[in-house]
């Protein structure tokens, strides 16, 4: 074979901030600041680097019709064997002081009725609903307006609604979940486990859904409050699980998934900020899924970039050992590629993973993780204590920066492209990612070569036409590094 063409080299000019964007991805630890409500509003400040605040207002929930439809097309878990007959739900009324047998509930059973039949009887139970008062094409109302309507925790119980249309408003969340402050239903205390399918949740007030050793599935979690609503509060102890998904729409004004306990969550083949049954964008909140403790793996979930607060996946993370796993989730683009990006307000945040410094943690972003259009950041960062990978992802059409690394390892130089071969250095021995893209990110992960004593060198299959970037991940504790400046390839 004669000897390949050597590629002459140009450095492609990086495209130039906007002064508004907005960002995709953020994992780090800063200080917050208010325009006008503390508990509602969240301002990022790292280092001169400032978010534009955002204010949420109250959000009107989307129609429930279409949503029992799209709830068919699902794969979602059956309720398990119960240990009695199901408990009927036949009304949309809600009781005061509500009854603790069928025989005192008399001729109807209401929704809140059920709940402490089953809890009084105790071990597991199934909460169906009359098809005549929940019809899918015209989905049934149950109202909670007062304190006097709650009741005890669901605990081992499978609420069904898969066939039917229930609609579940909660307009006073007075009732008190002790530490966790008011809650809309309480999943705690569960022995073999809780599960919820089918259901619409409308939360009109700050409060939230509790749940330890429950699966949420086809479920929409619609969140209309100002102030700290959050759609799903996990406050559970190490060695217990919750799983969120599939099917699944969360929304929230303060947060959409607030885990506060040592739970393992398993967060996949949800829709954040987007109803697929409507084709609508929603408010998230400030943060969409925000961990405090315990560690969580979220795959197949599909986030809008758009109408966010400040995030989509912070990680606070308290706990020795935690690991956070992202992979293969879309953010601003559906699967199958079309945009979901818009030009709405808030600073938009792709995934939020804000790491707090109690550590150790490790935090993967990747692989298979899609990540378009950001008008601020794709994917940022502070790197203290903990150990973030960004790997094998798409990211690319942010208005600032692909990926910011602040504090996070120096990105690779790429000093040569010869034929095939692409050649360059890095700061210390670690990994290279190469991609290809048209401005300065990566939207087409290309593969990957060691960096040993300072080079690295890889074979690749060069696109003509498009520029050649890179990332630098260390081999020991440290953070995956910003693109690298591209390379214009003829």
């Amino acid at each position: 074979m004669g000897q390949q063409q050597k590629r002459r080299v140009v450095l492609a000019q990086p495209k130039l901030a906007p002064s508004a964007a907005r960002m995709a991805v953020w994992i780090v630890g800063c200080a917050t600041a208010a325009c006008g409500r503390s508990d509602a509003v969240i301002a990022i400040d790292c280092n001169g680097l400032v978010l534009p605040p955002y204010c949420p207002a109250p959000q009107t929930p989307v129609s429930t019709t279409g949503w029992p439809d799209f709830v068919q097309q699902l794969h979602l878990p059956a309720c398990p064997t119960p240990s009695f007959p199901p408990l009927v739900v036949d009304t949309t009324e809600i009781v005061s002081n509500p009854a603790t047998t069928l025989e005192a509930a008399g001729e109807t059973l209401a929704f809140n009725e059920a709940i402490a039949v089953a809890a009084a009887r105790g071990g597991i139970n199934t909460i169906t609903f009359a098809a005549t008062t929940f019809p899918m094409n015209h989905p049934g109302v149950i109202r909670f307006t007062g304190p006097s309507e709650y009741v005890a925790a669901l605990t081992d119980v499978c609420v069904d609604a898969r066939e039917r249309g229930v609609e579940v408003v909660f307009e006073d969340l007075a009732n008190s979940c002790g530490n966790w402050g008011n809650c809309a239903l309480d999943f705690r205390g569960n022995t073999t486990g809780s599960l919820a399918v089918g259901l619409t949740f409308i939360i009109r007030a700050p409060g939230s859904i509790i749940a330890d050793k429950t699966q949420f599935a086809g479920c929409r979690f619609l969140v209309a409050a100002d102030g700290y609503a959050t759609a799903v509060m996990v406050g559970n102890d190490a060695g217990t699980s919750v799983t969120i998904g599939p099917g699944n729409v969360i929304t929230g004004s303060y947060a959409g998934i607030w885990s506060y306990g040592l739970a393992s969550l398993s967060i996949f083949g949800n829709y954040f900020g987007f109803d697929p049954s409507t084709r609508t964008l929603l408010d998230s909140g400030n943060w969409v899924v925000r961990l405090n403790h315990g560690s969580a793996e979220l795959f197949d979930n599909v986030f809008a970039l758009g109408g966010m607060g400040a995030g989509f996946v912070f990680t606070d993370a308290r706990a020795a050992a935690t690991v956070i796993d992202v992979h293969d989730n879309y953010f601003g683009v559906l699967p199958g590629g079309e945009s979901l990006g818009g030009d709405l307000i808030g600073p938009t945040i792709g995934v939020l993973a804000a790491v707090g410094n109690d550590g150790p943690v490790q935090v993967t972003f990747g692989p298979g993780n899609v990540v378009r259009g950001a008008t601020y950041m794709g994917v940022g960062y502070r790197c203290e204590h903990q150990q973030i990978r960004v790997t094998g992802n798409s990211i690319s059409g942010s208005g600032l920066a692909g990926i910011y690394s602040d504090l996070g390892a120096p990105a690779p130089v790429i000093k040569e492209v010869s034929g095939l071969t692409a050649i360059g250095t890095c700061a210390n021995d670690g990994n290279v990612e190469l991609f290809s893209d048209t401005e300065d990110e990566g939207a087409t992960y290309l593969g990957s070569t060691p960096c040993v004593a300072g080079s690295w060198q890889a074979e690749l299959n060069l696109p003509s036409g498009k520029n050649l970037t890179a990332t630098f991940t260390p081999a020991v504790l440290g953070c995956t590094s910003g693109f690298s400046v591209p390379v214009a390839l003829p």
